[in-house]
């Protein structure tokens, strides 16, 4: 039966207000879920890897503001003062005086409420990008593995982007209000400044964004670029279509109006950034220094300078992001993004499975990424962070076009099953998001790294602690790190609780600290600066070198970059009898022990295979004879024998009965000589002792404490036949 072409439609089960109240707080709840897991992969554990050295050079610079209230820029290096006057506040709310009393989760909360203000922000474009695009922007946004990992980095890159989206927000806001203050025929100077408030944002996000890093010149340009080639268009669209209310805004008026608009934002780009620059007035050459960086900046870009070991190839940052094969055999990959922004962007240029109004912010945002993408490639100057930019806006073309490709599918089922399946890539990226902020955050075939400090550090200073605490001045103890070309970052902020700490790239022209750090530069175990330093004549103070215990590597700062470090004996016997106290109390071991070869652990197994066939035991009487007291790491090898002497030189000549020869002697070659007459020549009436030299098994190395220190051992004859019989097995 035919319908009635008469008779009424059915009634509408919701009024049209009301659907629309109801999408809108669906897309609002939809957002607020999105935004709860950018918040939880960027604010959890903020302090599961170490600091990495750039991390580490901004917090320093920070220390400044911090403790002296002021602040310098540096058209060199650290980037703009954003970063820094931006964390100030959240230091004041944890009550920090110092950058001692702030840790890393305080310091990287900064970039991770930027990077979950990033992931809000894209509601702003809604009406242009469509809600469904703009939620779908947000989704890849919260879960990009390359914004969550460097959203937990407190450097500047987060900020860079945040600004940058919110003057792309700025901008379309004023071209819009533009258009509707000439489609009511208002005048250019309409009363009071409202009608120029986007553009006053414009400005405010553009001097926040050049206060945040040189680097914005490309963003900016890329936006400027974008902006052309949109007028452009829409010039040629005018005269292939003079009414399409598209272009109805464009002619003379319609540029006068957007040349007050660009003269407020400048003033107001100009004046607030110059405040940023000037230390709010307080340093005025910052503000000539913000614009002679630049220089600076094309000079590192380029590759020269100091910028060669971060110069890559063109295809680096794309690479990182789309297709990382590991060693482990897992692919790292964002081709979801790249995938869907493609689509987008195409969707964008014909015009076909995208709403009308949003052809002409997605034409803008083509031209952006792309002239963003073909900067950052074409220069040398590569650091994984900076793509960012770019990536950004990949991600609102890839909303654009996951709405796109659901859209064009044919039937709900194969809509359904798009959306299934773009839940799934989706899922896959935070799986990657989730891996390389907490599981792969140390692995090297994690993309998102770049030189990683080693988890190393962290043992390095807990051992630093332990040792400073047998001291009498605790944290107050001097300490020297002697890395060549400066190369101990992040170690000034590890060590930011140490009040007397130098860092140096040779060994100085000063005494030498109780306790000194050098990198892999200074070939010597203990270099002779720190040997002799400026003792007096006859004088010579003992350093020890130390490992971590149970390792038989250094410590490690970055890959190839070990670290090793010395002691003054007085400080390692301080901190060894604490130490020792510890373990007899059944607490935990220490955790350094001294830098030796296998060549001074078998000399003291040795000493104690011979000790358990004497009749004391290790109650044993052992004299160690070493000129400068150069005979460590004996003392730890020996901690569990009770009757120990460490000697300098040999004892009163000819012995007396108050001053026998011990059974077991250990000294070097430069100490044989006068031995002859210590041990073989007129002892005291009934003590003719003869002695043997002990030597390794055949075939065994020589015991050596270091390479240039020869050790040797004498034995009582008669408690050495004593021993060769009653020797137990080694």
């Amino acid at each position: 039966m035919e319908p009635n072409p008469a008779s009424p439609p059915p009634p509408d089960p919701l009024p049209k207000g009301k659907r629309s109240l109801w999408a809108t707080l669906f897309a609002l709840a939809a957002l607020l879920g999105i935004v709860a897991v950018a918040s939880m992969l960027r604010l959890a554990s903020l302090d599961n890897r170490p600091m990495h050295c750039d991390e580490a050079g901004q917090a320093l610079k920070f220390r400044l503001l911090l403790e002296d209230g002021r602040y310098e820029y540096d058209p060199f290096e650290y980037h703009g003062p954003t970063l820094n006057y931006f964390t100030l506040p959240i230091a004041r709310l944890v009550s920090a005086d110092t950058l001692a009393d702030l840790t890393e989760v305080h310091v990287r909360l900064l970039p991770a409420l930027f990077g979950i203000a990033l992931v809000a922000m894209v509601w702003l474009l809604r009406d242009e990008l469509g809600r469904g695009a703009a939620l779908c922007a947000a989704g890849l946004t919260a879960v990009s593995p390359a914004m969550v990992f460097y959203s937990r980095y407190y450097i500047h890159e987060m900020l860079l982007v945040t600004f940058t989206f919110g003057a792309i927000v700025a901008l379309r806001r004023a071209q819009k209000g533009s258009q509707r203050h000439l489609s009511a025929g208002k005048r250019v100077l309409t009363p009071f400044l409202p009608p120029f408030l986007p553009w006053a944002m414009l400005g405010m996000c553009l001097a926040m964004m050049h206060a945040t890093k040189e680097t914005c010149i490309i963003p900016i340009a890329a936006m400027m670029l974008a902006l052309a080639v949109e007028i452009g268009w829409a010039t040629l669209s005018a005269r292939r279509f003079p009414t399409s209310p598209a272009v109805a805004s464009l002619g003379n008026v319609n540029i006068r109006w957007m040349a007050v608009g660009c003269l407020v934002a400048l003033l107001v780009a100009v004046g607030v950034s110059a405040l940023f620059f000037s230390s709010f007035c307080s340093h005025p050459d910052g503000i000539a220094d913000s614009y002679n960086t630049f220089s600076h900046y094309f000079d590192r870009a380029a590759g020269e300078g100091s910028a060669g070991r971060h110069a890559q190839p063109w295809d680096d940052y794309l690479r990182r992001l789309f297709w990382w094969p590991g060693s482990d055999g897992l692919i790292w990959t964002e081709s979801l993004i790249g995938v869907l922004a493609v689509v987008g962007l195409i969707a964008g240029m014909i015009g076909r499975g995208i709403r009308p109004e949003s052809r002409s912010l997605v034409r803008f945002l083509s031209v952006y990424t792309v002239a963003m993408t073909v900067v950052y490639s074409a220069l040398t100057y590569k650091t994984p962070w900076c793509a960012l930019g770019f990536l950004h806006g990949m991600i609102l073309l890839a909303g654009v076009g996951a709405t796109v490709v659901v859209r064009l599918m044919p039937g709900h089922l194969a809509k359904a099953l798009m959306i299934g399946l773009l839940a799934a890539a989706t899922y896959h990226l935070a799986w990657q998001g989730y891996g390389a902020s907490f599981v792969a955050h140390e692995d090297r075939n994690n993309p998102y790294l770049h030189t990683p400090t080693s988890s190393d550090v962290l043992h390095l200073v807990a051992d630093v602690e332990q040792l400073a605490a047998s001291h009498p001045r605790g944290n107050g103890m001097y300490i020297q790190v002697i890395c060549p070309d400066d190369d101990f970052w992040p170690l000034p902020w590890y060590f930011r609780h140490f009040t007397q700490v130098g860092f140096f790239r040779a060994p100085p022209e000063l005494p030498a600290a109780p306790l000194v750090i050098f990198g892999p530069g200074l070939k010597a175990p203990v270099p002779k600066s720190l040997l002799r330093g400026n003792a007096p004549a006859g004088e010579r103070t003992a350093y020890l070198p130390v490992v971590p215990e149970g390792a038989r590597k250094r410590w490690e700062l970055r890959k190839y970059v070990p670290l090793s470090m010395v002691v003054q004996d007085e400080l390692w016997s301080d901190y060894w009898k604490k130490q020792n106290a510890r373990i007899w109390k059944g607490r935990t071991p220490a955790r350094l022990r001294p830098d030796t070869g296998d060549d001074a652990l078998r000399l003291a197994n040795r000493l104690r295979t011979i000790a358990t066939a004497f009749p004391d035991g290790k109650a044993t009487h052992i004299q160690v004879i070493c000129p400068e007291h150069d005979y460590w790491p004996l003392p730890w090898y020996l901690h569990d024998f009770t009757r120990v002497q460490w000697l300098d030189r040999i004892p009163q000549e000819p012995p007396t009965r108050e001053s026998l020869p011990a059974p077991l002697i250990v000294t070097q070659p430069a100490i044989e000589p006068g031995l002859d007459k210590y041990l073989f020549q007129d002892p005291p009436p009934g003590y003719q002792f003869q002695y043997a030299a002990d030597r390794p098994k055949e075939g065994d190395p020589d015991w050596r404490l270091r390479r240039e220190t020869l050790m040797l051992l004498f034995l009582q004859v008669t408690l050495r036949d004593r021993y060769l019989v009653d020797a137990p097995e080694e």
